[in-house]
């Protein structure tokens, strides 16, 4: 995983030697239930969205990096996560709202 754009001196927890991905996100998603049309025009819809330089400039200035993702790739990221994550998950005994 990769270092801060805006602390790019500061290691990793893997480049630490520590097995674990600690990283903040946010992420805009649908009922699972959703149609695949309703899916593809809020993905264009939060593209066009965050391809707003002034958007972009606000969360620069804040220290947040905007990154664009598909749905696939967001499907992905939770994957990932959740499985890094799962034991985590389990002992503390979260779970998700639907």
């Amino acid at each position: 995983h990769t270092r801060s754009a805006y602390a790019p001196q500061v290691l990793t927890y893997r480049e630490k030697g520590c097995p674990i991905t600690a990283r903040e996100w946010y992420g805009m998603v649908l009922p699972g239930k959703a149609k695949p049309d309703v899916v593809q025009r809020a993905n264009a819809a939060f593209k066009a969205v965050l391809a707003q330089p002034d958007l972009v400039d606000s969360y620069s200035a804040l220290g947040l990096e905007v990154a664009y993702s598909t749905p696939g790739q967001l499907t992905e990221i939770l994957k990932a996560d959740s499985e890094e994550w799962r034991d985590v998950i389990k002992r503390i005994g979260f779970s998700a709202e639907s």
